[in-house]
């Protein structure tokens, strides 16, 4: 599946609406004008004079690496709006990552996706809700 900007729009409004703002899994603001693979620097979004990176894109929750058919990974289920930082900190490691010195873990949903617990076994991930592509 190719994640272009349009899929990429998409997938932030299904998952956040229509807000310019919003925060990833792990608390990190992004911007949905700044989808990017590259640093997006813009004046904090709460009006300050400081600028910030809010860069985003599209994470695999379980690496496409990780399947042996790498088009397995590509289900929506499997996607999440991620910090382009996160995003790279994170990287193909599975079924464990840590982001900024905290654990995470990938786990298996009933609905054949992937989503993402804390070190508490809590749910972060867009689906923690219930929430999910059918």
């Amino acid at each position: 599946m190719n994640i272009d900007y349009k899929f990429a729009m998409k997938f932030w409004n299904d998952v956040f609406g229509n807000v310019r703002f919003a925060q990833d899994c792990f608390g990190t603001w992004m911007c949905r004008d700044a989808y990017s693979n590259e640093a997006v620097s813009m004046k904090d979004h709460l009006g300050g004079n400081q600028y910030y990176d809010y860069s985003w894109n599209i994470d695999h929750i379980r690496p496409k690496a990780s399947f042996q058919n790498e088009d397995n990974a590509d289900n929506l289920n499997n996607f999440e709006p991620m910090h382009r930082q996160h995003n790279l900190e994170k990287s193909d490691n599975y079924p464990s990552f840590s982001i900024q010195g905290r654990h995470y873990k990938i786990v298996q949903n009933n609905n054949g996706g992937y989503g993402i617990i804390d070190s508490l076994g809590r749910r972060i991930d867009w689906k923690k809700d219930g929430r999910h592509y059918r």
